[in-house]
């Protein structure tokens, strides 16, 4: 199964790659706040990375693989929420909100400074963006 032939570790470390990669090869603060452009394959494979990272958000195995993983994911996770992309940061969203419905997921989660991206998504996108924030944040205040 993915699994079982080392698909977790594979998702975490390629999701990573392609989360860097979205916002040009630096990794520091001012490379973060700024995507590269639209590279719309580069998006694409995010998307679908995101898509894949949603369906594994409250397996077993995804909590029982270990903390690596799971790091990787929500690291990842909480750069795209900077994304200028819209359905990059659509599916990073949906993915976070699945994510947060499972409870060992939460605290990591919120250790990682969500407020401050969410408030901007409030403050800047439409209301479909919007309903994705407040279920993110009702999971989060449910701790």
């Amino acid at each position: 199964t993915f699994v079982e032939l080392g698909g977790l570790d594979a998702l975490g470390e390629t999701l990573a790659a392609s989360t860097h990669e979205h916002f040009g090869e630096g990794v520091g603060d001012d490379a973060l706040l700024s995507p590269r452009g639209s590279d719309s394959y580069a998006s694409e494979i995010l998307v679908e990375l995101l898509s894949i990272t949603k369906r594994f958000a409250d397996a077993e195995a995804l909590l029982a693989h270990g903390g690596g993983v799971a790091r990787a994911l929500h690291e990842s996770l909480a750069l795209l929420l900077r994304s200028h992309e819209a359905l990059v940061l659509q599916c990073a969203l949906v993915a976070l909100a699945q994510l947060l419905r499972t409870h060992a997921h939460r605290e990591p989660l919120a250790a990682l400074g969500l407020a401050e991206p969410l408030l901007r998504i409030l403050a800047e996108y439409e209301v479909g963006f919007k309903a994705l924030v407040a279920e993110c944040v009702g999971w989060l205040v449910r701790e």
